[in-house]
């Protein structure tokens, strides 16, 4: 499956790292639809403990793990393959994230897809954050189950929906 890769813009992955701040040091990040794995390799480079990197186009997912292999080695992975088998598998595995960050095709629904397995998934820990990367046009809701929005930023076409995790209360 090929879609068009859309690579999030340096003004919006500063901004995006600028709000997450001291919350990437040490956490377990997940990157969906993560293309060319820039926003996983940042995380990384700002002190997350582990990235895994979910990507259906074998080519990108390729190309991330060669970049893993030369420096980041036993500290991230690439799954290639579809995010909602992504999410499936690895919350069988008993993978719990800290941050997830999406960025899926604009439009198709694919965003909503997403948010709502991951929302009635157990990959995400309680208080953890889910980023949403979407086109302004989009109507993403403001809540997806224990998912509720906090916060929204708007940089042109692009938008950034800040989602937190609430468990039980």
């Amino acid at each position: 499956m090929w879609r068009k890769v859309r690579p999030t813009t340096g003004r919006v992955k500063k901004a995006l790292f600028d709000i997450l701040g001291p919350s990437v040091k040490g956490s377990k990040f997940l990157d969906l639809f993560a293309g060319t794995g820039a926003i996983g390799l940042e995380a990384l480079r700002k002190g997350a403990q582990m990235a895994v990197f979910v990507e259906v186009n074998e080519r990108l997912a390729r190309r991330i793990g060669e970049e893993i292999e030369k420096s980041w080695h036993g500290k991230a992975i690439v799954i290639k393959g579809d995010a909602i088998s992504a999410i499936r598998r690895l919350s069988g595995e008993g993978h719990i994230f800290d941050i997830v960050f999406m960025d899926p095709p604009y439009g198709g629904g694919m965003a909503e897809a997403a948010i709502s397995k991951l929302s009635s998934s157990e990959v995400i820990r309680d208080n953890g954050i889910v980023v949403l990367e979407h086109s302004s046009r989009d109507g993403i809701g403001e809540r997806f189950g224990d998912l509720i929005l906090y916060r929204r930023e708007r940089y042109g076409d692009t938008m950034l929906s800040f989602f937190l995790k609430k468990g039980e209360a």
